[in-house]
């Protein structure tokens, strides 16, 4: 499907040939890459393994579970090697569509969001037709070129397929005003049931993809030409402003500047209908600021330059809440900052933020940056030195430590947990992708974060380059925990990581935590408290892997490949001692490497040998390599 997707699919973003080529000679192709690991890896001891499904039902009432999910955590090679195809696939210059398209496929069941004949193209093809100007009133100004009329028409298409859907169902705006009102979405999501809630994604992510198609054939004619008017078409207007204020009406509406100002652009109210808004701006140091929340929306803006400011509340800034909303911005020194649902975040919807170009800074608190949970979100990263924040504090605090935020982002997907409340069904978990492909970035988070899956849900970080930080306080860094799946891979650079409890590897609860790290110069420094490591707790399955350079590990207990059932006694055996676990620690390469055990050095035959000594059954496998 994507070798299809590849070769379909028309280059959008201009660079020369020679550009190309330095850019394919700088990926070095990932897969390849990640492929060499698992191949090396699989030379030393058997990596063919994963999670037995049939025996974890006796945990979850989830008889349904995503494709994608089921095989991540039934083959961990194949997932792995999945998700590093998909960094080959997002570091070649694509159509806009193209990214949409990637995490709609990925995130939820998907019937009709598929390669089909362009709808855009009846609206373009012709040229010099007569445009029948009936419905559409010019309120001020002139419309000097066609091509936005034929804009209007085609995005009219999607709009309305996905408004008749959402009235016929009865679904009204949810209002997210605050941390706690998160729940809101839990009682719709278990309301709406699961066969609801993927008939309303497909409607979504159909419609939004069909408004992109919409927007690159528009991309094509001058923009420049389009002239300056307000103009009403239908049940929407459309807007090619002068001014450098723009209010942006909740009912639906396409503003376009093709003049490359700095625009400041104001979100003039919440919705209480379906709604639709489009942007479209060519240049200049512009500031979004969205106080409102919004859902049940299809949303897109494109800004193709400057140093732009994003600021909103909830479900904004490429996050999809009740809805879908992508967000492409092309180039410059960006900030962009949110309480939640922002940045490439998909809840109950489809979000997107890919920014290309530039030295940017991600500021929010949680269910930001990469997050999917009942659908999908991306972030795709791919030039510059840029900062990751998911703010500490307890303005939504977790249930592993009350006095911090739960993060809940840069590369994580979650499932709704139910097997504990009597008549509710549990929901499984959708996927959050955090990709970023060059640069010497900073990520700071707090619980659950930089790939890291909950319930049925997959999270994945992709780091291809740079010296990185990596910051994490609770399930970090190629984490899960209750069937979730989290992948973790930074293939160059000296790394420094640090995260406290349950992390750098670690698959708990029948879940699958990885970790990889590449980099034959490279040295790196790892420092971390309990369960991490490639330590598997509960049933899991936990990989880590290093390569290359003089490294550093600290750790207390309970880490370097180790395995545990669980953390308490148990009078008799139960299913928990049949379903096997297994944790792998590698270190390959470097000379100069050091292990610490609660701050005092130990050699790797130490640690093998008390992981050798620890009293285990046959189906806890406990595997420590250093080479």
């Amino acid at each position: 499907l994507f070798f299809l997707l590849f070769f379909l699919t028309f280059p959008f973003f201009g660079e020369s040939l020679e550009e190309k080529k330095n850019l394919e000679e700088k990926t070095l192709n990932f897969t390849e890459k990640v492929r060499g690991i698992l191949d090396y890896l699989g030379s030393i001891t058997s990596l063919d393994i994963g999670i037995d499904l049939d025996d974890a039902r006796y945990f979850s009432d989830n008889f349904w579970i995503h494709p994608l999910s089921s095989m991540s955590l039934r083959d961990m090679k194949k997932s792995i090697f999945w998700f590093s195809k998909t960094a080959d696939l997002f570091s070649k210059e694509e159509n806009i569509s193209f990214y949409f398209f990637t995490i709609a496929k990925y995130s939820s069941k998907i019937k009709r969001i598929d390669l089909v004949s362009n709808p855009a193209s009846k609206y373009f093809s012709e040229k010099n037709r007569e445009i029948n100007l009936q419905g559409v009133k010019v309120v001020q100004g002139k419309i000097e070129d066609e091509a936005v009329l034929n804009f209007a028409r085609c995005v009219s298409e999607p709009y309305y397929r996905f408004k008749n859907y959402v009235e016929a169902q009865g679904l009204r705006p949810q209002k997210i005003y605050d941390f706690k009102n998160l729940d809101i979405l839990s009682h719709l999501a278990f309301k709406m049931g699961e066969s609801k809630i993927y008939d309303f994604l497909e409607v979504i992510n159909t419609s939004e993809y069909f408004v992109l198609l919409c927007l690159q054939e528009f991309l094509k004619s001058d923009i420049k030409k389009i002239g300056s008017f307000t103009a009403d078409f239908g049940e929407f207007m459309l807007i090619s402003t002068t001014e450098t204020t723009v209010v942006v009406p909740p009912s639906p509406s396409v503003i376009i500047d093709p003049y490359g100002k700095d625009n400041l652009y104001i979100l003039g109210g919440e919705n209480d209908q379906p709604t639709l808004m489009v942007i479209i701006d060519i240049g200049g140091n512009d500031r979004y600021i969205f106080s409102h929340p919004r859902s049940l929306y299809l949303s897109v803006i494109y800004d193709s330059s400057g140093n732009d400011y994003y600021k909103c509340s909830f479900g904004c800034s490429g996050g999809g809440l009740l809805g879908a909303e992508a967000l492409y911005d092309l180039e410059g020194d960006d900030i962009y900052e949110a309480k939640g649902i922002s940045q490439g975040a998909g809840i109950l919807g489809t979000g997107l933020l890919l920014d290309k170009k530039g030295s940017d800074t991600y500021i929010s608190i949680t269910l930001s940056q990469g997050v999917g949970s009942l659908g999908g979100g991306l972030l795709l990263d791919k030039q510059g030195n840029d900062k990751y924040i998911l703010k500490d504090g307890n303005e939504n605090p977790s249930y592993q430590d009350r006095r911090r935020n739960l993060s809940m982002g840069q590369g994580c997907g979650s499932g709704l947990r139910a097997d504990y409340i009597d008549g509710v069904r549990s929901l499984p978990g959708g996927v959050g992708l955090l990709y970023d492909l060059e640069g010497n970035d900073e990520f700071s988070a707090v619980v659950f974060s930089q790939g890291c899956g909950y319930w049925y849900g997959i999270g994945v970080l992709f780091d291809a380059s740079g010296d990185d930080k990596y910051t994490g306080y609770w399930y970090c860094q190629g984490s899960s925990a209750h069937f979730g799946v989290g992948l973790f891979f930074d293939l160059s650079g000296s790394d420094k990581y640090t995260c406290d409890f349950q992390g750098m590897g670690h698959g708990h609860d029948i879940g699958l935590g990885v970790f990889l790290d590449y980099g034959e110069e490279d040295s790196d420094k790892f420092d971390c408290k309990i369960r991490c490591l490639g330590m598997a707790h509960a049933n899991g399955l936990s990989l880590f892997a290093n390569f290359g350079g003089s490294d550093e590990y600290r750790a207390d207990e309970l880490a370097f490949g180790d395995v545990v059932i669980d953390m308490f006694r148990r009078q008799k055996e139960t299913i928990r001692d049949v379903i096997k676990s297994y944790g792998f620690f590698f270190d390959v390469g470097g000379k100069e490497d050091k292990f610490f055990l609660k701050n005092e050095p130990v050699s790797p035959e130490k640690i093998r040998e008390v992981l050798i000594d620890k009293k285990s059954g046959d189906f806890l496998k406990k595997f420590f390599f250093k080479f």
